[in-house]
Parts: C-alpha cells; structure tokens; sequence
C-alpha cells in the first residue's frame, strides 16, 4: 500500500508543531494559532495537493482516473486534503487518524489560545467519513456527530 507524505516547506514544522501544541493544551497560554500562520498551513497543504497528489495519475485523482480507494489523514494540519479528496471523488472514503490527546474541555473557550486551531480542525472535518481517536468518546470534542467517530486505544509495540 502506497503511503503519501507532504513535503517539507521552510518554516512550516514550527507551525504545524505550534498547532499541535495548542490543540493538546501544551503550548503557552498566550501563543495563539496566529491567522497568517494559519494560511500558511493552508498553502502548504494545497502546494502539496497541486503539485504531487491532484496531477495527473495522482493518489487524490478520481478512483476512475487511478486514484486512490481510500484516503487516511493523520495529521490535523492536513485535514483540508478531506475536501479536495472529495472534490475529486465525492463518494470515496475519507478517514482521519487523530494522534493529539486532546480534551473536550479545551475545544469550549470561543476566545481561548486554542480556539483557532480548534475552528481549523473542526471546519475541515465536515468531509471526514470516519474519525479514529485515542480519546474515549466520553472525553474526546464533538468534532463529527458520535456515529462517525471510533475509539481506538494507545499502544506501545515493544
């Protein structure tokens, strides 16, 4: 199985760290997901989607055009590849991996440090099929309405 991974841009893994940070309540409480830096994950996004995943016989191309059957994002940066991936094939699945052990308390606060990249997150989740968390329901954000969402508990392969 083929696996696809964005390419590295120059100053984004501070960012892409800085909203991980932020959505599992690491980060300073002052250091806000800025609107800029919020573009610039967008761009990244979509320079990777343009140049490496929409060409032609690209993973995100329609199935009938050799694109891929299913699509796994496991990174909260790259969620807006959800809806180009339904853009392109509507009825193709889209699943998200969540790695970030966030709480639902922290998703509350519309004025708070997270509340940017909890909006980020919770906008480009609208074409998500499936969400798999390491968070119990019970805790997790209400990120997709309860029927979408599945458990899936943190392991260690030793």
């Amino acid at each position: 199985m083929p696996w696809y991974v964005a390419k590295p841009r120059p100053g984004i893994h501070n960012i892409v760290q800085k909203m991980r940070d932020t959505l599992e309540g690491l980060d300073d409480s002052l250091n806000y997901l800025s609107f800029d830096e919020e573009l610039e994950i967008l761009e990244w996004v979509y320079e990777n989607a343009r140049r490496y995943w929409l060409r032609h016989s690209g993973p995100l191309q329609p199935r009938s055009k050799g694109g891929i059957d299913l699509v796994v994002i496991d990174s909260a940066p790259l969620l807006p590849l959800a809806l180009l991936s339904k853009q392109q094939d509507p009825g193709r699945p889209v699943l998200y991996e969540n790695r970030l052990m966030f709480q639902n308390g922290m998703a509350v606060d519309p004025s708070g440090p997270s509340a940017r990249a909890w909006d980020f997150v919770q906008t480009r989740s609208s074409d998500v099929d499936l969400l798999v968390s390491p968070v119990p329901p019970e805790l997790a954000p209400q990120i997709l309405p309860r029927k979408s969402v599945g458990y899936i508990p943190v392991s260690v392969d030793q």
